[in-house]
């Protein structure tokens, strides 16, 4: 009965949030730079957001750690969250971050470019038998060696749950994950940031060539697409690079520094066994090699992500 009573609000509730919502990474280039041009190292600003958005949504701070975390993967030298908001801090800078100079930008964080976050729309919403999280934002790249603005993207990602879902329980799972803000902003934050995060112009390649990365030639792994992870289950990666080198892999953001064994020479291999507790949602892997040298090298297995479930049992 309540299911009944409540479809048509919940189509109709569907219908507008869903309205001009798309997938698609809009990315404006601004200034095409040759690999060898382009800024190497870059701080990414504190993002902000809309003022009509309550001071409890808009996860600003929250899509700058994600972006943050994957950021590190391109081949810039990117300087943690932390020293950035100090060196700002030490500047004496009061005014809207973007309102600051490339010059003097450049100056206090000594760095190529900077990156711009800007929160648009933020919403948690759970009613009736529909949930939905949904973030859209903007990026942006500024060269603060000519001061000019290199690219800009813009980019909705929902994740949303209701009528179409295929059994009732599976709605009332994912509305009660819903109610758990910071979790269900942190899933579309990622599923966001693995979008954009493809489009960003990256001069690993020129660098490769300078300071001469690992490489790694392919990353395999045991994850399939959709395919769920429970307790006592065991993820695999093989890496094939370099040989003689150090090899780790990643969960996301999840689980990092996962050890990796040289099985033969260029061929590592490492695993992860699912705890009880263990509970994330669409992640990535992520391999990399290090030299002596200390240069890291790495890869994404982007064929798929992942879903660990471990129940609890």
């Amino acid at each position: 009965m309540f299911i009944a009573r409540n479809i048509g609000l919940v189509v109709l509730v569907a219908s507008f949030l869903l309205t001009g919502c798309t997938n698609t990474v809009n990315l404006k280039t601004h200034q095409v730079l040759a690999n060898n041009d382009l800024p190497l190292t870059v701080a990414i600003l504190p993002f902000t957001k809309d003022a009509d958005i309550p001071a409890e949504e808009g996860p600003d701070w929250l899509l700058r750690e994600v972006f943050f975390n994957y950021f590190g993967y391109e081949g810039y030298t990117d300087i943690p969250l932390e020293e950035v908001d100090r060196r700002l801090k030490k500047s004496g800078h009061k005014t809207d971050i973007r309102e600051i100079p490339a010059s003097e930008l450049r100056k206090a964080l000594g760095v190529d470019a900077v990156i711009y976050g800007h929160i648009l729309a933020a919403n948690n919403f759970t009613g009736g038998i529909y949930a939905e999280t949904r973030i859209k934002a903007q990026l942006s790249m500024t060269d603060l060696r000519s001061g000019e603005e290199l690219w800009e993207m813009e980019h909705t990602e929902v994740d949303s749950s209701g009528i179409l879902q295929s059994s009732v329980v599976t709605i009332i799972q994912d509305q009660s994950a819903n109610l758990e803000v910071y979790d269900a902003y942190y899933k579309v934050a990622e599923t966001f940031v693995n979008k954009v995060i493809d489009q960003i112009p990256d001069p690993a390649q020129a660098r490769m060539a300078g300071v001469k990365l690992p490489h790694i030639k392919n990353i395999q792994t045991n994850i399939q697409q959709d395919k769920f992870f429970a307790a006592h289950d065991i993820i695999q990666v093989r890496i094939i690079g370099n040989p003689g080198l150090t090899a780790q892999f990643d969960i996301g953001s999840w689980k990092t520094g996962i050890p990796m064994q040289e099985i033969t020479p260029g061929r590592y291999e490492g695993s992860y066994k699912i705890q009880p507790e263990d509970q994330v949602d669409k992640v990535l892997i992520i391999g990399s090699l290090k030299n002596k040298e200390g240069f890291i090298g790495k890869k994404v297995y982007r064929s798929a992500s992942t879903q660990i479930i471990g129940n609890g049992v």
